[in-house]
Order: C-alpha cells, then structure tokens, then sequence
C-alpha cells in the first residue's frame, strides 16, 4: 500500500500576503482618520472650553476676583446688615 501526503499544508482560510498589507494599509488609513476626528473634535470643543473655564477663572480668582473679595471680607469680620444678633 502507497499513501502520499503534503508535508506542508496550506490553510484556504489563512489570507495571502497582498490581503494582508491590504487590511494593514487599511488599518492605518483607519487610525489617521480617527486622529484626525480627535483633532477637529479637540478644535471645535477644546478651545471654547478652555475659554470658559479661562473665564470663569478669571471671574472667581482672576483680576475681577470675586471670590477673594469675598474670602477677604468674610476674613474681616464683616457681618452683612441683616444677620445681626
């Protein structure tokens, strides 16, 4: 009795080489696109953020500074006209 059999077997489900730097070009196609979503989503939302915070910021503790105003008078002891014993 005879049998033969391949010493290397290949698996149909396995891709090729061209398939695969395909889906790897196509991954990377993929991550810049993604980058550049973050980028235009941080522009967009980012900058008008940060401006509100800035001015928000800039009202609490800034060069209007409510905040210390308050802190000092309160530091002060001045009491407001309708809490008095």
């Amino acid at each position: 009795s005879v049998s033969i059999h391949s010493v290397y077997s290949t698996d149909p489900s396995s891709p090729t080489l061209g398939q695969s730097m395909r889906r790897l070009l196509g991954g990377f196609g993929e991550a810049i696109r993604v980058l550049l979503v973050v980028l235009a989503g941080l522009v967009l939302y980012g900058i008008p953020g940060f401006l509100v915070l800035a001015g928000l910021w800039w009202l609490a503790f800034g060069r209007l500074g409510l905040v210390r105003r308050l802190f000092a008078l309160a530091g002060r002891g001045v009491k407001s006209p309708g809490n008095s014993p």
